[in-house]
């Protein structure tokens, strides 16, 4: 399934565990590190999620979850990566299998811009500033839908005010919370810094649902 140009021409990070070439392992098909196609398609210097100092590496699966996909490993388990910090995030499309936990964060920051909520709902009503939540191209209430955990799901998020991220799982600073890491495994994610249309959203979610085989598809 071929990209479309909303994303080759105007993702600001982007990690696809299905292209190989962007993934740097060591032993035992450890992920040291993700390079981003955004630059990469942009024609710019490549930008890496490395794992930071502490954490150990998530690793590359082919076969576990029936899809390519870096797997962090249980809630806890100090596998995180780390990358060069986005602000005004207007836009995040996630495939993943998350833990049901709150304490599985869909990215880490120095915020709580994507802090999950009580009881594994999809944020935090204080905290996270999204305005549609969809889950396999079908909208949620992210106040209250309770975070499936069965299975890889195309997530898409939009934002209510521009948010930040610098991690994959790590909640905050590396060190304030050391316990809330890991939880996830994640095939691919678009990151958007610049306003999107609605077509353009649906046109995200269509390209990833296809390439993933989520149903249904739009």
């Amino acid at each position: 399934v071929v990209a479309p140009a909303v994303v080759t021409e105007r993702a600001a990070f982007w990690l696809d565990a299905s292209d190989t070439a962007t993934l740097k392992l060591g032993e035992g098909n450890s992920v040291t590190g993700w390079v981003s196609k955004a630059a990469v398609a942009a024609g710019k210097t490549a930008e890496v999620a490395t794992v930071p100092s502490g954490y150990y590496a998530p690793s590359y699966d082919t076969t576990t979850y029936g899809i390519p996909t870096v797997d962090f490993g249980e809630l806890n388990s100090f596998k995180d990566m780390v990358f060069p910090r986005k602000s005004g995030i207007t836009a995040a499309f996630f495939v993943m299998k998350i833990a049901k936990s709150q304490d599985a964060f869909w990215l880490g920051d120095s915020t709580w811009n994507f802090h999950r909520g009580a009881n594994g709902i999809y944020g935090d009503s204080n905290n996270a500033k999204f305005s549609v939540v969809q889950k396999n191209g079908t909208a949620v209430d992210w106040r209250n839908e309770v975070m499936p955990d069965d299975v890889h799901y195309v997530f898409g998020i939009q934002t209510s005010s521009g948010i930040a991220a610098c991690s994959l799982t790590q909640d905050r600073t590396l060190t304030q919370i050391p316990k809330r890491n890991g939880g996830k495994q994640l095939s691919e994610l678009i990151l958007f810094t610049s306003a999107i249309s609605e077509s353009d959203f649906g046109v995200v979610t269509s390209y990833l649902m296809r390439k993933w085989g989520a149903e249904p598809i739009p």
